[in-house]
């Protein structure tokens, strides 16, 4: 028995009442009488603890904290007598069962009513299932076999009392997840996909299957058509930002540029994120997907809920999925509970199953590599480093998850193709934190993790074979010899591991503690990057140091300048959870003194006038002169001078009204450095002519330099090459078998194609059969405009005008066509009434085509028409034109005048909803005398 005393004091007091956390998580808090408690610490699990002053890991460790509430208060499992850790602590009270609850759940549980029903996903410790003896108190929502997760309905005070059960370690609320992004832009060259699509084009994800979780995109869309696979657990509702994702991970590209994804050829199935907790492993398994985007979140949640302990067994049980998060857009928020509440700007991710171990969590950046501010940030709720790399996401991380899908997806489709196998996850985490670009601080930090996604980087450590896999047992060591080349300039080595799924609710979620270490071919011992995870903001914004890393399931060491030899990477085990660990490790070489071009490549078309982001790769220090040449290098024309190499772009706007080859040089006293060939080019627009019953005709600007232009339609889903022709128009036959949709690009003399048009659906243009728009209007003076608007002028002659009489259609007069396209005419003697009128248009070869009819409504002296005719609410009046003073009256049969109102318009609406049925007369009288009148039914 051990005994623990609080005595009551006024300032106690006041202090226990300004202490929410105590009040919160205890039972005890802030009694009028002494508080004595009695402690059997065989019997009694789980005590609040709040130290004086933020206590070291080191002391944390020592009390083996269950759960952090702030970086003062922990939940630990028994009170300590330690003589050198009392003095530093405040109280040590017996906690309530609250502790298991998510802090949702507490604000829940608070504004309910005693016997108010309560839906909660409950984790479950995988070592008692035999002692579910609450299963009688509850309703069993959703509890899919072999998990230890379930969603269950009970009332507050049930849920309450099941809380002390101790197979259910964790409850938590169901949560509405939101989708993470603003609008769509779209940047492929910052993370060197535009570079690998030049050099590997034949690598388009044509193997690979993606699941989208979140609402369902538009399968009908152009870039997006044929590629959807139903499932079971597709989404029901249809969503443009899921639509957007879908595009940046897969599309076609066919309605243009922006539009093609990073696996433009990968096929994608939708999966409804109406729960949180991860799709069974066997629905993947039967469509064969092994990678899954997640672009959406919820609020900070800092915990290792259910969805977390969830992915991460998920993973477990199929090592071959990769599953890919957003990291959040509120990356300038303060977190409100955990160990680094009330720090602003840090621990921020939106949503539990982001602080999953063996899942990739992806911040976003600007087109320059720069963390956006609202890129949601690490630490992870223990101090593990999240995001674990960034990409491209200046309009949110929403894309730059996608983004990081369609490369990881690449680089699933390389690895099948060189091993016939699916790649291990753990496997990829590590290829990809291994060829990540480091920016923001040196080394890795929770605002960029491990760096930017670099696919090209990537793929070449992929490629060639870069890579190795251990299995340790407990106590295990290994260590394998790696052969670092001259002239490196960086060795940077990851290892990564599928760590085991920790229990919800747990303090720490690493399980199994692997320890790496490289070691010199001089003995030289460099130890992993690590990071502060102490609670204060200067100490999680410190630069990496070296250390041993004992939070993580990934670790790096890079060594700057390596010397030529043999390299050991050295990793130990300690005792594991289970049999074994698999263990995957991927190393890069970084040469010395380089430079490399990654955009423009050689797949580039750059718009004259349009501002670019030109982008290399170096170590070089110093500046260097920045030109381009567009005559094959014969003469350079300026970008900057004295750039900075270091800077790694430079913003350039496109010289005006060319059509040609470009090269782009960056000279520096340790060399020349000339980029790929690229190509600069204006768009042409393409527009529909006419689109008659029997022929189709599109037309476009001519470009100069162009020899030809190349048309393009979408055939079996792809937009591929149809017609040539050195016309700046063409006209097709229509038959069911002409494409619906179609793009154009010039062709210069050498072959060179220019930037192609965007993709247009030729019948929905408005366009009709040579006419884009023919309207009347009545003018004053009762006279009538007639206005055509032509769609193409090629092959008319004339145009006439006609108005309809009883026997068919006076000829008002014709008109030569001239260079215009819009044609107007008077008709200034039009009879009262309804007046019809068309256009004739006569071609060239003989033929004639009519426009639709127009009419106009003219009416003179006192005629009027009422419209509709019987009403239930609203009546238009029509008249001619007003004259003095005008009133509209409303009679019924009795001659009661029901409605008297100004008459100011010709045209005038009356809300006649508040009139009984019956049959009525509308009035219209001129300076006191009817001048006209008309019956109507009231319904």
């Amino acid at each position: 028995m051990a005994c623990f005393t609080v005595f009551k004091s006024n300032a106690k007091t006041t202090f226990f009442q300004h202490d929410s956390l105590l009040i919160r998580y205890t039972n005890n808090a802030a009694k009028d009488s002494l508080v004595n408690y009695t402690l059997n610490r065989s019997t009694q699990n789980a005590y609040l603890v709040k130290f004086k002053h933020i206590p070291s890991r080191g002391d944390i460790d020592k009390l083996h904290s269950l759960k952090p509430l702030s970086s003062l208060h922990y939940i630990v499992p028994a009170i300590t007598h330690d003589s050198l850790l009392l003095p530093q602590i405040d109280y040590q009270l017996l906690a309530n069962n609250r502790w298991k609850c998510s802090e949702s759940l507490i604000y829940q549980l608070d504004a309910s009513q005693k016997n108010d029903s309560i839906t909660f996903i409950a984790s479950l410790h995988s070592q008692k299932s035999s002692q579910y003896n609450w299963m009688p108190y509850v309703y069993i929502v959703q509890w899919p076999k072999r998990s230890s997760t379930a969603i269950l309905r009970t009332t507050k005070d049930q849920l309450n009392q099941l809380l002390y059960d101790p197979a259910i370690t964790f409850a938590d609320v169901l949560r509405t997840p939101k989708t993470e992004i603003n609008v769509a832009l779209y940047n492929m060259a910052i993370n060197n996909i535009e570079l690998v699509r030049s050099k590997q084009p034949l690598l388009n994800g044509h193997t690979e299957i993606v699941s989208i979780r979140e609402d369902l995109f538009d399968t009908t869309d152009i870039d997006l058509h044929g590629k959807y696979i139903r499932t079971a657990n597709t989404a029901s509702t249809l969503n443009a930002h899921t639509t957007i994702m879908a595009t940046l991970v897969a599309g076609a590209g066919n309605a243009g540029p922006a539009a093609l994804g990073v696996a433009p050829a990968a096929q994608l199935t939708s999966s409804s994120f109406t729960t949180l907790l991860p799709d069974d492993p066997q629905t993947f398994r039967l469509q064969k997907t092994i990678l899954q985007n997640h672009s959406y979140g919820v609020n900070i949640e800092n915990y290792y809920g259910a969805e977390a302990a969830a992915y991460d067994q998920m993973v477990i049980e199929a090592d071959t999925f990769v599953h890919v998060f957003s990291s959040g857009n509120i990356g300038t928020t303060t977190p409100t509970s955990g160990q680094y509440q009330g720090i602003q700007g840090v621990a921020n991710l939106t949503g539990t199953f982001k602080q999953a171990k063996n899942v990739l969590v992806i911040g976003g950046t600007d087109g320059k590599n720069v963390v956006a501010d609202l890129s949601s940030k690490g630490p992870a709720y223990d101090g593990r480093l999240k995001p674990e790399i960034v990409a491209y996401g200046e309009d949110g991380t929403s894309g730059a998850a996608a983004i990081t899908s369609g490369a990881i997806t690449l680089l699933q489709q390389a690895y099948k193709s060189k091993f016939t196998q699916a790649p291990p996850s753990a496997l990829l985490r590590a290829i990809v934190m291994s060829s990540a670009t480091d920016i923001n601080t040196p080394g890795i930090d929770y605002t960029s993790g491990y760096g930017a996604l670099n696919l090209s980087a990537a793929l070449h450590v992929l490629q060639a074979s870069q890579f190795a896999k251990t299995t340790l047992t407990s106590n295990g060591q290994y260590t394998l010899p790696i052969q670092v080349p001259t002239n490196t300039g960086q060795l940077k080595v990851t290892i990564a591991w599928n760590d085991p799924a920790a229990e919800a609710n747990s303090a720490k979620a690493l399980v199994n503690d692997l320890d790496m270490q490289v070691i010199s071919p001089d003995s030289d011992i460099t130890l992993p990057w690590v990071l502060s995870t102490f609670p204060l903001k200067d100490s999680l914004l410190k630069a990496a140091t070296r250390g041993v890393n004992h939070v993580d399931n990934h670790e790096q060491v890079s060594i700057t300048a390596p010397a030529a030899g043999t390299y050991h990477v050295h990793i130990k085990a300690p005792q594991l959870a289970g049999n074994s660990q698999t263990v995957y490790i991927a190393w890069q070489f970084i040469p010395k003194e380089y430079f490399d071009w990654e955009y423009p490549t050689r797949n580039t078309i750059v718009t004259p006038g349009q501002a670019y982001t030109l982008q290399w790769h170096s170590d070089l220090g110093g500046t260097g002169n920045l030109s381009y040449s567009i005559d094959n290098g014969q003469q350079w024309q300026p970008i900057a001078l004295n750039t900075p190499v270091s800077q790694q772009n430079m913003e350039w706007v496109g010289p005006a009204n060319t059509f040609t080859r470009a090269l782009l040089r960056m000279e520096t006293p340790k060399g020349t450095f000339t980029s790929d060939t690229f190509h600069i080019s204006s768009p042409t627009q393409l527009q529909v002519g006419f689109n008659c019953t029997d022929s189709v005709m599109f037309y476009w600007n001519s470009l100069q330099g162009a020899a030809q232009y190349q048309l393009y339609a979408i055939v079996n889903d792809q937009l591929q090459p149809y017609r040539q022709t050195a016309d700046t128009f063409i006209v097709f036959a229509t038959s069911p078998n002409l494409p619906t949709h179609f793009a154009v690009a010039p062709i210069a003399s050498n072959g060179d194609i220019g930037a192609r048009s965007a993709t247009i659906q030729y019948a929905q243009q408005g366009v009709g059969c040579y006419i884009q728009q023919f309207i009347t209007d009545k003018i004053e003076n009762n006279q009538v405009s007639l206005t055509l608007s032509l769609s193409t002028l090629l092959g008319i002659q004339s145009i006439t005008w006609e108005r309809r009489n009883n026997n068919g259609y006076d000829d008002l007069g014709s008109q030569q066509i001239t260079s215009s396209k819009t044609y107007q005419f008077i008709d200034t003697n039009p009879p009262g009434g309804i007046v019809q009128y068309r256009v004739k248009i006569t071609l060239r070869d003989g033929r004639i085509i009519y426009s639709d009819i127009s009419s106009v409504e003219v009416l003179r002296g006192a005629a009027m028409i009422v419209f509709p005719n019987p009403v239930q609410q609203q009546m238009e009046v029509v008249t001619g034109d007003i004259e003095g003073e005008e009133v509209l009256k409303i009679i019924d049969a009795q001659g009661r005048v029901r409605k008297l109102v100004a008459h100011v318009s010709a045209r005038h609406t009356l809300q006649l909803g508040s009139l009984p049925a019956g049959v009525y007369w509308c009035i219209l009288y001129r300076d006191g005398k009817a001048i006209g009148k008309i019956s109507f039914v009231k319904l």
